[in-house]
C-alpha cells in the first residue's frame, strides 16, 4: 500500500477514534472567537488588521514574543484587506491560547490606530448559524443535511 494512503488511513483512524482532538481545537477557535470579538470559521482564523505595514509590525512582534502568527498581504489577499493568520491545532494548549491573546492585546496597544476586523463574509456566515454543526463537531455533510442542501 502506498505510504499516501497508509497516512490517509491512519487519519481517518486518529480522526475517528479521538473526536477530544476535534472538541479541543474547536474549544480553542470559540476562545479565540470570542476573547478577540472576530467570528471564527475554522480554526484557521484570520485577523484583518488592514494596513500592510500594520499587519507586518504586528507579525514581527508576536513572533519577537514567541508566537508566529504570520502576516498575509497582496497579492495573496486585496490591498487593504491584510491579515494575520492565526492556525490552531490540537496540539495547542488553552495556556497557549491565552498567552498568545494576552500579548496580541499588549502589542496591538503598541501601534496606535491598529485593531482587528472580521472578514464581511465570514461575520454573514456566522450570522446564519452556518458554522454551529462545525463547532460542536459535526461534518460538513451533517450541515448540509441539516440546512436541506443535501
Amino acid at each position: 500500500m502506498p505510504a499516501r494512503i497508509r497516512c490517509r488511513c491512519a487519519l481517518h483512524c486518529c480522526l475517528c477514534s479521538e473526536p477530544w482532538r476535534r472538541q479541543h481545537v474547536w474549544h480553542l477557535t470559540r476562545l479565540v472567537s470570542q476573547r478577540l470579538g472576530v467570528p471564527a470559521a475554522s480554526p484557521i482564523i484570520p485577523l484583518v488588521v488592514g494596513n500592510e505595514s500594520a499587519s507586518l509590525q504586528l507579525s514581527r512582534r508576536l513572533l519577537a514574543r514567541g508566537f508566529h502568527v504570520p502576516a498575509i498581504r497582496p497579492p495573496t489577499v486585496p490591498a487593504g484587506t491584510c491579515r494575520l493568520r492565526v492556525s490552531l491545532s490540537a496540539a495547542h494548549t488553552r495556556a497557549h491560547v491565552e498567552a498568545l491573546l494576552l500579548v496580541l492585546q499588549e502589542e496591538l496597544q503598541q501601534i496606535p490606530g491598529t485593531r482587528l476586523a472580521a472578514l464581511p463574509h465570514v461575520v454573514a456566515a456566522q450570522q446564519q448559524g452556518q458554522f454551529e454543526c462545525l463547532a460542536a463537531g459535526g461534518s460538513i455533510e451533517q450541515q448540509q443535511q441539516q440546512q436541506g442542501d443535501v
